[in-house]
């Protein structure tokens, strides 16, 4: 891997560039150490490069995830195949980077260039670590910017400060590709989840509703009630979304391996029961755009 080297600052933007999953920043770890490397000497790549929570990672772990991709030798962790691309595709992101003296093209950039966005997920505030963990899921295995997506309680995916949250939000709904209804005891007592999917339902858009954890197909509301339901708690239902999603943005999915770490996070993904409600929960679900 010695053609891959970085210098320190162009690793240290690469790594924190907006959208990369964590396997995206072991990659570009790995690749910019230009050689065989131990997870400690990752680990401590990670921390000269500032990811601050690097030494709570299970890097190997991590690794070994990539089936085929990472090779463990004596002398240390090795990237092949579609994962040294990956890699190098990551590192070269951006039109005209200089990486390791060499000048690349831009493969895929991490931010939508055009102001529509290609997925709308409608969601409840208190539900935000299930919905960071399906946004989390959407970008290992497709690789989007997290700009592609609307998801107002994951950083990234916000509306943008100043604008007009209802204008904004009606315009999204009507144009994205993909709708996902993440169904919950909160969303479905959300004001704004059921305009959300009451405009979407209007509109005749297409619309995949994905239960959450412990949610029962009761909770549908009775004009989406027909449609064939998913469930965040079971593998295949997920294969199946991301096959769907994949065929109505006419989008590559990735090999499973590749995203297996995300998609088994979002099916222990859990959301905080009624009782756990306290006064400081329910302030920060008031300013999540009034969800």
């Amino acid at each position: 891997m010695s053609d891959s080297e970085l210098s320190q600052e162009e690793l240290r933007e690469a790594v924190h560039r907006p959208g990369l999953t964590r396997k995206d920043q072991v990659l570009l770890l790995l690749f910019a150490l230009g050689k065989p490397a131990s997870q400690s000497e990752i680990k401590t790549a990670g921390l000269h490069a500032g990811v601050r929570d690097m030494p709570k990672w299970n890097v190997t772990q991590i690794l070994q995830s990539m089936t085929g991709q990472a090779v463990q030798t004596p002398a240390g962790w090795e990237l092949l195949g579609q994962a040294m691309q990956r890699a190098r595709d990551l590192a070269g992101e951006r039109a005209g980077t200089v990486v390791g003296g060499k000048a690349t093209t831009s493969v895929r950039s991490t931010v939508k260039d055009t102001g529509d966005v290609d997925i709308f997920i409608s969601q409840a505030g208190s539900d935000a670590n299930v919905a960071v963990a399906l946004v989390n899921l959407l970008v290992a295995a497709f690789g989007f910017p997290k700009n592609a997506i609307r998801c107002t309680s994951v950083p990234g995916c916000r509306l943008t400060p100043g604008v007009d949250a209802n204008v904004q939000l009606a315009h999204d709904i009507r144009v994205a590709r993909v709708f996902i209804g993440l169904l919950t005891d909160a969303s479905v007592e959300s004001t704004y989840v059921l305009f959300e999917l009451g405009a979407r339902w209007g509109a005749s858009g297409s619309m995949i509703p994905l239960l959450g954890p412990t949610a029962d197909f009761k909770l549908l509301p009775a004009p989406i009630a027909p449609k064939h339901a998913l469930r965040t708690t079971i593998r295949t239902d997920l294969q199946e979304m991301l096959s769907e999603i994949a065929k109505s943005l006419g989008a590559t999915l990735r090999p499973a391996h590749e995203y297996e770490a995300e998609l088994e996070a979002l099916v222990a993904a859990r959301v905080p029961s009624k009782l756990a409600a306290t006064p400081a929960s329910l302030a920060t679900r008031s300013r999540t755009t009034h969800k």
